[in-house]
């Protein structure tokens, strides 16, 4: 009795082994592991408020990725595809994600297919590689603030099930990118401005003018930035719009006006003009400078007047 029971419970335990189940899910093929794709890209990008949602922000090159990644799947319902820095499922039917900087979203590219998110791919039951170069494109979404940034993990790829799964890659960003404001450098900070020649009898009494000449203040810019310039002097003449009275030179009754881009009205010392919105380039600022009689005599000599310019954003 007790012999044949102690066979009948071998034979049931023996019969649990053919049975073996072996769950769905993703493991590293050792001595891989996790690799690393390191994206440059530029430190700042200007915040051009023209450019419209949707459009590409940048490009980067393709970028390989860190230490040998091999993996293997068993079973069926293995995903991949992207997902959060977080491991949280990302938004599903679109190449299109968000990078936690409002108004900013990223694409990533392997082959030149865009991936989608997690579970994009079915994985079967094999054995895997990462060892394509991803490009990322930066796409602008929405408003973007100035000064904010973008830095760090952008996304991962998860590959296996929900509850069995690895992070074969991780998306980093090499350095911090920053949105400026649009703004302007100016091309050449000290201008000379020499007017031409005239003869007192040129003047016909105050508030007459003569030897009037062009200039320009030439900027370089970006894009979008609405630019302020905001004329001034030291020696401003009480009373005479734009005349700025001389600073050295021999000369008696005569300053120097300034005239806006139309030549014929004078500049407001210390009021900031608006001058419209930049192109991508070169800009130039256009006035006028003369003669202008302040005294009921004027008396041969040179003269020389100082003004100073200063650009603000809006």
């Amino acid at each position: 009795m007790m012999r044949a029971n102690w066979l009948w419970m071998m034979l049931l335990l023996l019969g649990l082994v053919p049975g073996q189940v072996y769950a769905a899910g993703c493991s590293f093929s050792w001595p891989s592991s996790t690799g690393t794709y390191s994206v440059s890209v530029p430190t700042t990008i200007v915040n051009d408020p023209s450019i419209p949602a949707g459009s590409v922000l940048y490009t980067s090159v393709p970028t390989g990725v860190s230490g040998y990644v091999r993996f293997s799947c068993n079973g069926n319902g293995n995903g991949w595809g992207l997902v959060a820095p977080s491991e949280a499922n990302l938004p599903a039917n679109t190449d299109l994600f968000p990078t936690g900087t409002p108004g900013v979203g990223y694409r990533v590219m392997q082959n030149g297919s865009y991936i989608h998110a997690y579970p994009y791919l079915d994985l079967g039951n094999k054995s895997w590689q990462e060892e394509d170069a991803v490009t990322i494109e930066l796409v602008k979404t929405g408003p973007i603030t100035d000064g904010s940034s973008l830095q760090g993990s952008l996304s991962k790829f998860k590959a296996g099930t929900d509850n069995n799964y690895i992070i074969d890659a991780v998306i980093n960003l090499a350095n911090t990118l920053t949105f400026t404001a649009p703004a302007c450098q100016v091309t050449t900070s000290n201008i000379l401005v020499t007017l031409p020649t005239v003869t007192s009898q040129t003047f016909s009494g105050v508030d007459s003018v003569a030897g009037t000449k062009p200039f320009q203040i030439g900027l370089s810019c970006s894009s979008g930035a609405v630019v302020r310039i905001t004329l001034d002097t030291a020696t401003p003449v009480a009373g005479k719009a734009g005349v700025i009275a001389p600073s050295s030179g021999g000369s008696g009754g005569v300053g120097v006006q300034l005239l806006d881009s139309s030549g014929v009205t004078p500049v407001q010392f210390g009021v900031a003009k608006t001058i419209g919105a930049t192109p991508d380039g070169a800009l130039s600022v256009n006035y006028f400078a003369q003669y202008y009689q302040t005294g009921s005599t004027v008396s041969a000599g040179q003269l020389t007047a100082t003004a100073t310019f200063t650009l603000s954003y809006q």
